[in-house]
């Protein structure tokens, strides 16, 4: 028994005297002669690199140098915790078999730096530690090899050579940047191996098949090819084109991102896509050449990106999943030039921006399989014929503009049923072709509404729901014979020129600087299908206001609607007008309107169609012709006897607060003989005073505004404004009231129980900053404040007097405190 004992002691300090700890002493760590047992730098020298077990330690703050090849053998430890740079044209291994567990580790405080010419290669394990870390220097062009586990649990590493990193695949290792290894080249093939965490290739990416973990990313910045494909990689990981360049013709598992900014091409072979396509802002795919695109998954288009196919190659399945396209993202379709078709499945595909490139010869694109939404702009190029699936009929949706060079056929059925324009900005239609709607439908929500650059035709009805549309001497709508239109509102009218064909009664949904005034005409003779009238509505005085004939005292000082004969074969067509006015007061007619009759201005005189008006008696009214016209030109509505128009016609009164005053502002329609205005204000909407004289106009049949600025802080405030004649005659109009809640700032300083100082405003405060100050004036500590509370200092203070400043665009307000 007691010579097993001993056997057993001998043997274990036989295998004990075999291993041994290394501490480098500075200098060239490839010379063995710079390792010592002692961390003081006594005690022995190791005689190889080779011996298993050994554990070779860089010791914290030491500085060190590779200048020679050097191996370390398998099973042997390397530890980095002071700093080591290879140089020259020096190799460095570790391990000599992909099964090693020889281990080279980077550890905290720790770093390597790549600066040789010569390969680096690693077997076993790579590890840098939470604050190790790994950078390279220099024009070295050297290859950095890994046969094992690499893993970076530090922050991202970037190595500045222009070394390629190798990566083997004769084991399955996983190969995990953690938050990122930023390299020039990158080197990697075959399954066996897998990918994780973040990857930054600056140069090329070269792969057979790769096989990237869940969560892994791979960013290329300059090129990339690939002689097998990822479709291996999960699905949640992602490759970044980061840089501009050609796309890799693979099947990717993973998600394709090309990120923001980025300009990508694809000019041949197939790309499949097994996971999401990601189009990062303004970023873009031109897809041109034999080039052909496969979606296996969605694909996404974010704010300002574009797809751009422009080789005829509609993508396969693009219809099979439901994309998602931002609103300013654009996909765009062509041939360079040649004719194409191209199949728009309206159930899958809501567009941003959609464009549809010039072609050859004609050429079809087909909406189909549901409503189409578009929720940018719609651009159909020269020889594009737009329209729906042969008997399908759809409507189309647009938030944005319509350029039309091309056709865009709709119908009752069979074609594009309607078009809806419900945008929310301003939406323009244009190009160089006009546009037949059979249904269209203004739905614009934004104050500019709609601006129609090109004529267009309504054939069955146009729908008047909200926005204005915009027309022009050269570019008006036309209401065909059979077609009709929705009275239109003070929300939605045709501001410009409208015409009508036929020979039925019409109205027009005219108006003018935000004012709906319709006019509409009944056909007596001569009219026929082919006769065109046209009208448009003008919020100003009549022209040629002093040639009036016999039983005429005036005509109207604000507005007038000047309707013309545009085609009339047999130019005999003749016809009664009736004009409507939704404020009798805006329009100055009084005394329900007993004195007023139609003027038309024919033969260089306003004269008399006669007409009855007809009061509402809600300040609405109408007036049609009795003495039909037979000539088409300016008109509108005249007094008999001069009791309109009023004094002076006010628009509006308002006010608004404003930071530390009321803003009154007013205005008048038209003025005769105004000598002034009077303001006056009130704090309990009884007693007034006077606060201002405005002089008037005197006589003036044009839009007049007036403003005057109270500076008042009152919580609430009532004004009452007055109008007097040169004869002294005073009218006073409705008052109005201005709610101004807004407190004076201030503030509290307290002392909390734990002793900090905290600053309690009393409301909200936007962008301004409080500054603290010791007895002596010196600033201790700053706070930005944004909408923010608690506001409080985080610097401990000593007992003593103390200033706080608080400063913003509208206050500044200092306060003392006493700190105990």
């Amino acid at each position: 028994m007691f010579k097993y004992l001993l056997f057993i002691t001998l043997f274990l300090l036989s295998t004990n005297s075999f291993s041994s700890t290394y501490y480098s002493n500075n200098g060239d760590i490839s010379i063995l002669t710079n390792w010592w047992t002692n961390s003081d730098g006594t005690g022995s020298n190791p005689s190889n690199f080779t011996n298993s077990g050994d554990i070779f330690e860089v010791q914290s703050g030491q500085i060190c140098t590779i200048s020679n090849s050097i191996t370390f053998g398998d099973g042997v430890t390397i530890e980095i915790e002071g700093s080591v740079t290879i140089t020259g044209a020096s190799t460095l291994t570790v391990g000599s078999t992909a099964t090693s567990t020889v281990r080279f580790q980077i550890k905290n405080g720790g770093s390597f730096s790549n600066e040789t010419f010569g390969n680096i290669t690693l077997y076993g394990s790579v590890q840098i530690d939470a604050n190790g870390s790994w950078a390279g220097n220099g024009v070295t062009g050297n290859s950095i090899i890994f046969y094992g586990n690499f893993t970076n649990n530090s922050s991202q590493q970037t190595d500045n050579s222009t070394a390629t990193y190798i990566f083997s695949n004769i084991g399955s290792y996983i190969f995990n940047a953690g938050i990122g290894m930023n390299v020039y080249n990158h080197t990697s093939s075959g399954l066996n191996t897998s990918f994780s965490g973040k990857w930054y290739v600056r140069n090329h990416l070269q792969t057979a098949a790769f096989k990237m973990n869940a969560g892994a990313e791979m960013y290329i910045y300059t090129s990339f090819t690939a002689t097998s494909d990822w479709s291996h990689c999960s699905s949640s990981s992602i490759l970044h084109y980061a840089g501009n360049m050609e796309l890799e013709d693979i099947q990717y598992g993973c998600i394709i991102q090309i990120d923001e900014n980025i300009t990508t091409t694809l000019s041949s072979g197939n790309i499949y896509n097994n996971s999401d396509f990601i189009f990062d802002t303004n970023s873009s795919l031109i897809v041109t050449g034999t080039a052909y695109m496969h979606f296996l998954h969605a694909v996404t288009l974010n704010d300002g990106s574009t797809l751009y196919i422009n080789n005829g190659n509609k993508p396969n399945n693009f219809d099979t999943y439901t994309n998602t396209y931002s609103p300013t993202s654009t996909f765009r379709f062509g041939n360079n030039g040649s004719n194409y078709s191209f199949l728009l499945y309206g159930d899958k595909q809501v567009f941003g921006n959609l464009v549809f490139d010039d072609a050859s010869s004609s050429s079809n694109v087909y909406v189909f399989n549901g409503n189409q939404t578009i929720q940018g702009n719609l651009t159909v190029g020269s020889n594009i014929i737009y329209e729906t699936w042969p008997g399908f009929t759809y409507n189309v949706a647009i938030a944005g503009n319509i350029t039309n060079n091309g056709t865009i056929n709709t119908g009752a059925s069979g074609d594009i049923n309607s078009f809806i324009l419900n945008g929310t900005t301003e939406q323009v239609i244009n190009g160089t072709n006009g546009i037949t709607f059979y249904n269209l439908t203004v739905n614009n929500t934004s104050e500019e509404g709609i601006d129609v650059n090109q004529n267009i035709e309504i054939a069955n009805l146009l729908t008047l729901t909200d926005g204005i549309m915009y027309t022009t001497a050269s570019s008006y709508i036309t209401i065909l014979n059979g077609g009709t239109t929705t009275a239109g509102s003070d929300n939605s009218f045709v501001d410009g020129p409208i015409r009508k064909v036929g020979n039925t009664t019409f109205t027009f949904p005219t108006g003018d600087q935000n004012i709906w005034a319709r006019i509409a005409y009944s056909p007596v003779s001569g009219f026929d299908a082919t006769t065109v009238i046209s009208a448009e509505y003008f919020f100003q005085e009549a022209p040629n206001q002093t040639d009036l004939d016999i039983g005429i005292h005036n005509v109207s000082k604000i507005e007038y609607w000047d309707i013309s004969r545009i085609s009339d074969p047999s130019n005999d067509a003749t016809c009664n007008v009736t004009m409507y006015f939704n404020d009798m007061i805006r329009s100055v007619i009084s005394g329900s309107g007993t004195d007023i009759i139609t003027t038309h201005y024919e033969s260089s005189l306003w004269k008399d169609k006669g007409g009855f008006f007809h009061d509402n008696f809600d300040n609405t009214g109408y007036i049609t012709t009795t003495n039909a016209l037979s000539d088409y030109s300016p008109i509108t509505i005249a007094s008999s006897d001069g009791t309109s128009p009023l004094p002076i016609t006010l628009v509006s009164f308002n006010a608004h607060a404003r930071n530390n005053y009321n803003e009154i502002f007013w205005a008048t329609a038209s003025e005769i003989n105004n000598d002034f205005f009077t303001l006056y204000k009130s704090n309990d909407g009884i007693t007034f005073i006077e606060i201002a004289k405005v002089n008037g106009k005197g006589n003036s049949n044009q839009m007049s505004n007036y403003n005057f600025n109270d500076e008042c802080t009152n919580e609430i405030t009532y004004y009452k404004l007055s109008q007097t004649d040169f004869d002294g005659t005073t009218e006073f109009f409705d008052i109005i009231v201005v709610e101004n809640y807004e407190k004076k700032l201030d503030f509290i300083i307290f002392q909390d129980i734990n002793n900090q100082i905290t600053i309690k405003p009393n409301h909200l405060i936007q962008n301004g900053e409080f500054i603290l100050y010791n007895s002596i004036g010196k600033s201790i500590e700053k706070i930005k404040v944004n909408n923010n509370y608690p506001n409080v200092f985080q610097t401990e203070l000593s007992p003593g007097l103390y200033l706080i400043c608080f400063s913003d665009k509208k206050n500044k307000l200092k306060k003392h405190f006493i700190k105990i």
